[in-house]
């Protein structure tokens, strides 16, 4: 989707264009997201996400892992609901699968 807002710009990207791209039908995006705006914000939560997850693999100290953990998830609720949504997927198993080291290591 990126590549189509990095074309095309914002205004001229239309959720019609973005169910095309994603083989959906545009009610299946709009009821998905609900504006353009969220799917902006879905594919920041995204590349936030796989920052975090980056930064908790990349954590030697167990306790600092599950910190971080703790405040990747606080971020998450704190964006609110759009881009919780967006952001849990399979690929959230980065995170957790540091989580589950932790609690592997740690007994």
């Amino acid at each position: 989707m990126t590549d189509l807002f990095a074309s095309q710009g914002f205004a001229e990207t239309t959720v019609a264009m973005i169910a095309k791209r994603a083989k959906v039908a545009t009610p299946t995006v709009y009821a998905t997201f609900g504006s353009k705006a969220a799917i902006v914000g879905g594919l920041e939560a995204e590349a936030n996400r796989d920052r975090w997850g980056a930064r908790i693999q990349a954590e030697p100290d167990p306790l600092l892992k599950l910190g971080l953990y703790a405040a990747f998830l606080r971020q998450l609720y704190a964006n609110g609901r759009d881009a919780w949504a967006a952001a849990v997927t399979d690929k959230v198993a980065t995170p957790c699968e540091s989580s589950s080291s932790v609690r592997a290591s740690a007994g």
